[in-house]
């Protein structure tokens, strides 16, 4: 009689599927022996992750299976299955490579795409001129709002400064994918679906401080593959494909990175 262990993680727990999903392996007829809910702590997750330990995304990984909500370390960043989930306001850059990092390594060894929004909002060094430090800090706050609004369970938006976001995707569904892991014909569309409702969102007129300003973005869109080896190769092919979007299609469009 083989034996395995099975870990049903706080994402799980969070979102009460234990049940469902305990009943799928008994649908198989599977019996479980013995069962325990716990919460891991640091030193356990090294000891369970020892391989993973010195990887760059290792930190997002045991802030997640650990508990987010112990760790001040943590800046009150509530951590998802796949990266990190802004609980306050959007991640910044140093956040972003870390969950990058981890889905890339993931998505590889399950076999599930991600896709990297690389949001560059027009002119906007132009329009801090113009709006003054007080109203280009609204600004971001708004832009940030509206781009978390557009966005689906399974993503992390951060701010990486000089008028750029990036949205990690993880669940195709806002998109129009039937599943939150879609059929590999399923992915372009639900993106292009994605990046024309946060060019939408991000295009509505902002009232601010000083004076009216209607802003438009700039998106590049990365689709996780074999090539993109690093966190940092797929984020230069997304910034690359924003480029490529303003300066072939002008501002408010879209461009995939080597698609």
């Amino acid at each position: 009689m083989e034996r395995t262990l099975i870990l049903l993680k706080p994402d799980c727990v969070q979102r009460r599927l234990m049940g469902r999903i305990i009943a799928r392996f008994e649908d198989k007829a599977l019996n479980i022996i013995a069962m325990k809910m716990m919460r891991v702590s640091p030193g356990l997750a090294k000891k369970h992750y020892a391989e993973h330990v010195q990887k760059e995304w290792y930190p997002a990984l045991e802030g997640f299976i650990t508990g987010v909500r112990m760790r001040a370390s943590a800046d009150q960043q509530a951590l998802r299955r796949l990266g990190i989930q802004p609980g306050t306001g959007p991640a910044d850059e140093p956040h972003l490579r870390q969950a990058l990092s981890y889905v890339l390594h993931h998505s590889a060894a399950a076999r599930y795409p991600c896709a990297l929004f690389w949001i560059d909002i027009d002119d906007f060094e132009r329009a801090r001129d113009q709006l003054g430090t007080r109203g280009a800090d609204q600004a971001v706050a708004l832009l940030a709002d509206r781009i978390d609004g557009a966005q689906a369970p399974g993503t992390t938006v951060a701010w990486l400064g000089s008028g750029r976001f990036a949205l990690l995707l993880t669940d195709f569904r806002r998109g129009g994918a039937q599943r939150a892991v879609p059929e590999d014909k399923e992915i372009m569309p639900a993106c292009s679906n994605i990046a024309g409702s946060l060019a939408r969102a991000v295009a509505s007129p902002l009232s601010l401080d000083g004076g009216p300003w209607s802003p438009t973005a700039s998106i590049g869109v990365a689709i996780s593959n074999a090539r993109y080896e690093s966190a940092d190769m797929m984020m230069a092919a997304a910034r690359k494909a924003a480029l490529e979007a303003r300066q072939r299609l002008g501002p408010g469009h879209c461009e995939f990175a080597d698609e």
